[in-house]
């Protein structure tokens, strides 16, 4: 006699904006405030590892087991989303961990930006951001996790499909509640979630600061981001009841192109010389406010392309397929002067403006190194908070007003840069 279920007629999902206020700290109900339907998920699934006391001194094949304890819990699960301006930053952020949020257009309604890169481990340390999610697989089945990290994440995009989509790995520590929310938030329509098609997609290849559209020659792009979760030093969700932690680990950026190319073909200097190449990717959607758009823009500044592959024809184009290896996308950085003083670095309300003499190439979220200032106080290394013109860049530092010059500003560019716009205030706040 086969079982067949009878009860999977309804599912539902939702999801916080919140990160935890501490790793396996469950995300308060009130803070589920987005509801949307996955174009797939797999369900968490639970793995334990146990350890007998006879199997210490038997082996674990032992056939006197008493008394076990757990050793190690994990939860996995992936979700699969239609790429929207709201759920890209709720990927992007629990994946790479460093969110820099500012007031794009007052509105109403607001509009808000986001940048989101990787955190740097010198300054942020190894923990990465945790949060939760709720399922409704079945009617009368809830299940909340906890200590949930976004390990991984991809996007993907054929020529011809009306849809990307955002593809979403997750690891959690093994603690769960099969509970309902307080309160099950509605499906966000699209005006919410700030949905993106195919029709406002723009794929940018070249020098960099100067890439140059290459979108009508491609055929398929993906990317995958992901963070290593520091499996390696068993620091990850997955130690769950005993110590775990999100630790990032060995961080990985692999975009893959499928480009159509002549025999002779100025496309083909993009990806056949040995130079150093910057990529972009910009979908925008519909209208927020004003000249304001839901948007993705990724950015890799600095990357070439070493695997070129030759994967057919058709009329008088060729079809390439492009990557790089694990060693194609390159940590950037930039020495730039400071003015003199006593305008190259100003300080007023524990904000700084750094001044240079020649365009900087920075964004927010960028790590810099001032070093040289006359007023040593300046000195230090920050997170770039915002670059209101080429030559300038702000940070944070509480000290008092000054005025000074000089020195040096040693740019960390990072590796992988996501400009994310949407009506979302918040993101990864302690909630």
């Amino acid at each position: 006699m086969s079982y067949i279920p009878q009860r999977i007629f309804e599912s539902a999902f939702a999801w916080s904006p919140q990160a935890e206020t501490a790793f396996g700290t469950q995300v308060a109900d009130a803070f589920f405030t987005h509801g949307c339907q996955p174009q797939g998920f797999d369900p968490p699934g639970i793995t334990r590892q146990f350890r007998s006391d006879a199997g210490k001194a038997w082996g674990q094949g032992a056939d006197r087991v008493t008394t076990r304890a757990i050793i190690r819990q994990d939860i996995a699960y992936a979700l699969n989303f239609e790429l929207s301006a709201l759920l890209a930053a709720h990927v992007a952020g629990c994946c790479m961990g460093k969110v820099v949020s500012t007031l794009l257009a007052a509105g109403p309604p607001a509009a808000y930006k986001h940048v989101i890169s990787f955190q740097d481990p010198i300054i942020d340390g190894l923990d990465l951001p945790s949060t939760g999610h709720w399922f409704k697989p079945a009617d009368d089945l809830g299940l909340k996790t906890k200590g949930a990290v976004c390990s991984e994440f991809s996007l993907g995009y054929s020529a011809g499909q009306p849809l990307i989509s955002l593809n979403s790995n997750w690891l959690g520590n093994g603690d769960y509640v099969n509970a309902d929310l307080a309160a099950i938030p509605p499906l966000d329509t699209d005006v919410i979630m700030g949905t993106l098609f195919e029709k406002g997609l723009d794929i940018r290849l070249g020098a960099p600061a100067a890439a140059t559209s290459i979108a009508d020659r491609v055929a398929a792009i993906s990317l995958q981001v992901g963070n290593g979760v520091g499996e390696t030093e068993r620091h990850y969700p997955g130690t769950g009841l005993y110590g775990g932690r999100a630790w990032q680990g060995k961080r990985i950026i692999n975009p893959s192109l499928t480009v159509f190319a002549k025999a002779t073909d100025d496309i083909h200097t993009l990806f056949e010389l040995d130079t150093e190449q910057e990529l972009e990717i910009e979908i925008t959607g519909e209208l927020i406010t004003g000249t304001s758009y839901f948007s993705v823009l990724i950015v890799i500044p600095s990357l070439q392309f070493a695997n070129a592959l030759k994967i057919g024809a058709q009329g008088n184009f060729v079809a390439w397929e492009l990557s790089p290896t694990d060693e194609g996308v390159f940590q950037k950085f930039i020495s730039k002067v400071i003015d003199a003083a006593p305008t190259g670095a100003v300080r007023a309300s524990n904000v700084v403006t750094i001044t240079t003499t020649a365009s900087h190439g920075a964004n927010p979220g960028d790590y810099v190194t001032i070093a040289g200032v006359t007023d040593s106080s300046f000195n230090g290394s920050f997170y770039i908070a915002s670059t209101p013109a080429p030559t300038t860049f702000t940070y944070a530092q509480t000290a008092t007003d000054a005025g000074s010059g000089a020195g040096t500003a040693e740019i960390k560019v990072a590796p992988i840069r996501m400009t994310v716009v949407n009506k979302e205030e918040d993101f990864l706040l302690t909630s």
